[in-house]
């Protein structure tokens, strides 16, 4: 994780958000990978580490609406990934957090505002990215949490730049890695869209040991390491965190069924 700018005595770093998106534009994603774990368990060890005062997260659903999709589906689709992050915080236990969904936000009379506020930009979908950001400024918020990733020219990264580029420099931007696919493959890399056949996905039945087995020897270290990220934080899992996991990878896929029962 790219390291923090703690701000100053007189300006520290108060609170963090990050979103989750509900698909791309060739479709909406139904099921939940495993690797949303990875922004969720990063956000909570930022606030910890900081003494952060919140952190909020935003379900993108009206970002959805504008590439396309029917609003009927992205509605559904997002109160139940909204029930689901809010389930995910309760199992464990996450003070400070508050869930939202962007479609809440987008329709303020403040948010427009800072939309005409923005230069013009050719694609709606940039021009909501950069309003969000600094609709959260405007509410103390001054950490956006995303990914990077090679295998992209559009990662996070590339829109937080955007921000500074068309908006300001009152934000700073941590990023983890981006999420995996079993055969190794980065793209897509979005930790919120899954594919039952590509994936390893956050449910009840999922056959842990099977798709790790097809995973190449980076996957498996990929998801030992949010295991290790899951035991760093107090949560309880064979061996804690440990070095020892990546000697003996056949830990790993107990430790992750272990993770995603005392989650689902």
């Amino acid at each position: 994780m790219k390291q923090l700018n703690l701000g100053s005595p007189d300006n520290p770093l108060d609170a963090l958000y990050f979103g989750i998106g509900l698909g791309t534009t060739r479709g909406l994603s139904y099921e939940l990978p495993l690797d949303l774990m990875t922004p969720i368990l990063a956000a909570e060890g930022i606030k910890r580490n900081l003494g952060l005062r919140r952190v909020d997260v935003l379900i993108a659903d009206q970002h959805m609406k504008e590439t396309g999709h029917d609003p009927s589906q992205v509605d559904s689709l997002a109160r139940e990934r909204l029930g689901q992050v809010d389930r995910i915080r309760t199992k464990l236990g996450l003070d400070g957090w508050n869930v939202h969904l962007a479609s809440d936000i987008t329709s303020t009379s403040e948010y427009q505002e800072i939309q005409s506020e923005i230069p013009f930009l050719r694609n709606p979908y940039v021009r909501m990215e950069l309003a969000d950001m600094e609709w959260f400024r405007r509410r103390g918020i001054d950490i956006k949490l995303g990914w990077r990733s090679s295998a992209t020219d559009h990662d996070e990264g590339w829109f937080d730049s955007q921000y500074q580029q068309h908006v300001g420099s009152g934000m700073t931007f941590p990023y983890t890695r981006a999420g995996r696919t079993i055969d190794g493959n980065a793209v897509p890399p979005y930790s919120h869209v899954g594919l039952p056949g590509n994936r390893l996905l956050l449910r009840n039945g999922e056959d842990v040991p099977g798709k790790f087995q097809r995973m190449p020897k980076a996957v498996q270290k990929h998801y030992g390491h949010l295991t290790n990220l899951y035991a760093d934080l107090g949560y309880p899992v064979t061996g804690g965190k440990s070095q020892e996991i990546f000697r003996n990878r056949e830990m790993i896929p107990g430790r992750i069924k272990e993770m995603c029962e005392a989650i689902i």
